[in-house]
């Protein structure tokens, strides 16, 4: 599926994307036995990362 971005809705978009996901995932603290609820993740990029993570 195509996304078409459009900066009059407040989109941005990341230069670095992966360095800043793994920074997401280094400062969250979260272990393997946490469960976590993410809402609104675009195209699942941080999802991705965070299933490796985390137990549910």
């Amino acid at each position: 599926m195509e996304f078409k971005h459009k900066k009059k809705y407040g989109q941005n978009f990341l230069n670095n994307r992966d360095e800043i996901l793994n920074k997401i995932i280094e400062v969250s603290d979260i272990s393997d036995n946490d469960e976590i609820l993410e809402i609104g993740p675009g195209q699942g990029a941080l999802t991705s990362l965070l299933v490796e993570k985390v137990k549910k």
